[in-house]
């Protein structure tokens, strides 16, 4: 049997793949769980000829979010997603946060060029970065749990047990993980070194085809 642990686990989209008839193809790039939600993360990629020859240029991509079980609704953060080019691995952060109603982002590339050179694969690693519920904030890093938040609980219809824990009136941090957010402004992340479809469920390794 095989070692999945020392396998390449990845997705593949097809830049030619962009209408089904009438329809618009959405390309499966990430999945995970949250809140005991289970969500998938599609995107459409729009592309125009680039300057070298026989390449293509990714001009957008617009994502969309489906929130297939649970009860607790996935959706985007208020922040833009981030694009980091590379030449081998281009990387694109994406916030969500539990009960956001924003279900669709678009991320246009201007300066920052995406090009996919024909018969030559392009490494795309979609990386998930999860940002408290409303009314919770996080200050820092937490490495363990500590002591009792002093204030009370944010009023609300969630409790965000993904950066807390609580036993009644007392409520904890919990320690941070691969793809949390380490501060409500999203100016500082835990490094994501892996992506899924990966051994793990903080982004997605994404295999662009011209």
């Amino acid at each position: 049997m095989t070692n999945l642990s020392k396998a390449d686990l990845v997705g593949a989209v097809e830049l030619a793949n962009k209408k089904n008839g009438k329809q618009p193809v959405y390309h499966a790039v990430y999945a995970s769980q949250l809140y005991g939600t289970f969500f998938g993360v599609f995107g459409e990629f729009r592309t125009k000829k680039a300057a070298k020859k026989d390449a293509l240029e990714i001009t957008r991509i617009t994502f969309r979010i489906l929130n297939y079980s649970g009860i607790v609704n996935i959706g985007f953060s208020t922040k833009q997603p981030n694009y980091v080019p590379d030449d081998d691995n281009a990387t694109i952060y994406l916030g969500v946060r539990a009960g956001s109603e924003i279900y669709e982002k678009t991320i246009k590339f201007k300066k920052s060029h995406l090009v996919v050179e024909k018969n030559i694969r392009k490494r795309l690693v979609i990386q998930r970065v999860v940002f408290p519920a409303f009314g919770f904030v996080v200050s820092g890093a937490n490495d363990t749990p500590t002591s009792p938040k002093p204030q009370s609980i944010p009023s609300g219809q969630l409790f965000d047990r993904e950066f807390y824990s609580r036993t009644g009136l007392d409520w904890f941090c919990e320690p941070t993980r691969e793809g949390m957010s380490l501060i409500n402004d999203g100016k500082g992340v835990v490094p994501l070194p892996i992506a899924f479809p990966s051994p793990r469920c903080v982004g997605g390794n994404v295999n662009l085809i011209h």
